[in-house]
């Protein structure tokens, strides 16, 4: 996911479950080609990586109990 995708999911969850930790993670190096689509969200309580945006709002869903 992008940078921006990656920033949006981390403002809703730190706006909305703040207790639950999730944080951006990028395995790429800058410069690399796959950088600026390689972000990442990190969800502490699934403890799993989400690479996939669509994905990264499923998963805040089941935080929030939607």
């Amino acid at each position: 996911m992008t940078l921006q995708q990656a920033d949006q999911i981390i403002r809703l969850v730190n706006r909305f479950v703040p207790e639950a930790t999730a944080y951006m993670v990028n395995p790429f190096r800058y410069g690399e080609p796959k950088h600026d689509e390689g972000y990442a969200v990190e969800f502490g309580v699934f403890n799993t990586t989400i690479t996939n945006f669509q994905l990264a709002i499923y998963y805040y869903g089941r935080l929030v109990g939607a």
